[in-house]
């Protein structure tokens, strides 16, 4: 499975960002690959490994580095979590999306350790909160259907592998298979399947199609996809209006 690649910036990468980097890989690392950079490099503030402890998420492994090591990767999405780096940061050509998070920064905190503390857990527990909002932004608009345009629903490419299931992607057969594996009969009303005497032109349709899929993802990586209605669109000139009903 292709990881969606996230990374994380602010100024110093030393505790908003390390942070931001910790709870993403902990709640999803499974499916998502996470770096976080600075506009400088310094050192992971011991408060913010403290606080992620008592989470139970483990940063103290993480190393403070710059940006400029990232700049030619492809990335899904660059997130600025302090002001100061959202106005500096540079132009990422790799980048699907440019989001921005502005949390306070807990190293300014003044007081005794333990009024330092408190600050670095609201922050902590603010980026909690934008970590979890963006992980259900991406599985909603994983899972959402597109209406192509001649009706036809359709799921869009998972965010996850932004491959087809297998099932579909080299089918053969006299029909097009609902994904499930369920009998045709008794698919849902959006899946296609229904008995044509058409099997050569689909068969070198679905091949033309994961063959664009995969150069895309090859050459250019998962962040610079076409857009989902250009590949449903482009679906359209490929399959004969007459073979999906």
């Amino acid at each position: 499975m292709k990881k969606v690649r996230v990374l994380f910036l602010c100024t110093h990468n030393s505790a908003r960002s390390q942070m931001a980097e910790g709870w993403l890989r902990h709640l999803a690392g499974e499916r998502f690959d996470v770096h976080s950079a600075g506009t400088e490099a310094t050192q992971v503030r011991p408060l913010a490994v403290s606080v992620m402890a008592e989470a139970g998420v483990d940063i103290s492994r993480q190393e403070s580095t710059t940006l400029a090591r990232y700049l030619d990767q492809p990335w899904y999405a660059v997130i600025t979590v302090c002001d100061q780096a959202n106005e500096s940061c540079p132009l990422f050509p790799g980048a699907s999306k440019r989001l921005h998070w502005s949390f306070p920064d807990p190293s300014r905190a003044l007081g005794t350790e333990a009024e330092q503390l408190a600050v670095y857990r609201q922050v902590r527990d603010a980026i909690r909160v934008h970590v979890d909002d963006f992980l259900k932004a991406v599985a909603t608009r994983a899972s959402a259907p597109v209406r192509t345009r001649r009706g036809v629903t359709s799921a869009r490419l998972d965010a996850q592998s932004f491959l087809p299931p297998p099932s579909v992607a080299r089918a053969g057969g006299d029909r097009l298979p609902d994904p499930t594996g369920a009998p045709c009969g008794q698919q849902s009303s959006q899946v296609l399947c229904r008995r044509h005497d058409k099997r050569p032109a689909l068969d070198a349709t679905r091949e033309r199609v994961n063959e664009l899929i995969e150069a895309v993802l090859e050459d250019r990586g998962p962040a610079r996809l076409p857009d989902q209605d250009m590949i449903n669109d482009g679906i359209d000139e490929l399959i004969d209006p007459e073979t999906v009903l």
